[in-house]
């Protein structure tokens, strides 16, 4: 493929979604979105086990609560003969520290967790993130070349996951950031012009979409796995 080799100042960055035919990976209704079988959350598990650090946007961690921990021990010994650590990076990103220290995101005990926030974030939200997690401050706004860049040279993340949501994918796929998009497309119809698309944001004007190249395709019952690659 013509992709240009990701370079070493940045992870390789995938991006992973359940979605329905109609495109939507929420309904319209405030809610997880629970639609997709448990071959696709197998799949999802084992995208996480294989990744150094998973990311979520604030709006995501609101709804679903994710966390990732590695459960099967045979996945556990795969990643220390690669050299990682038991459990990937929990990374959310959370401008203004608006994500409660309640939410199951910092709930499990002993993961490794990094929360990011600006300068403008509540000094007291963040005195509490400290106690459950590593704090990342960033001038101003979010800036995700410079945490890319945190995460390579610092943390040592060479595979990061995004499992969105559709804002933060937005801001990935407009800074050109991503490189692999894995969807899994769902045998159902949500509907709904408030429903959420895989990706948000304002979007590209013709002519200047992301464009892709299907690298792999496969089927199990009624689902079908894809994956992507951005050319360059």
């Amino acid at each position: 493929m013509r992709d240009r080799p990701v370079p070493e100042s940045r992870p390789w960055v995938t991006t992973n979604f359940a979605m329905s035919v109609d495109g939507k990976v929420a309904f319209a209704e405030p809610g997880p979105f629970e639609l997709s079988s448990g071959e696709d959350k197998r799949r999802m598990a084992a995208h996480r086990a294989e990744a150094d650090a998973v990311l979520w946007g604030a709006g995501t961690v609101l709804v679903d609560e994710p966390f990732v921990r590695v459960r099967r021990p045979e996945w556990i010994e795969a990643r220390r003969r690669r050299g990682q650590p038991p459990h990937p990076l929990n990374v959310l990103l959370t401008a203004s520290a608006r994500v409660p220290l309640a939410n199951r995101f910092f709930a499990e005990p002993d993961l490794p967790r990094l929360v990011v926030v600006t300068d403008a974030a509540d000094p007291a939200a963040l005195a509490a993130y400290r106690t459950r997690a590593d704090v990342l401050v960033q001038p101003g706004r979010i800036d995700l070349d410079a945490l890319l860049a945190h995460l390579r040279a610092v943390r040592g993340v060479r595979r990061l996951l995004c499992e969105g949501g559709p804002t933060l994918m937005w801001s990935l796929f407009e800074a050109d950031l991503v490189d692999e998009v894995l969807v899994t497309l769902v045998p159902v119809v949500v509907g709904g012009e408030h429903a959420r698309t895989m990706v948000g944001g304002p979007g590209f004007l013709r002519g200047a979409t992301r464009r892709l190249e299907l690298a792999d395709v496969e089927r199990a019952g009624d689902e079908v796995f894809l994956a992507y690659r951005v050319v360059r």
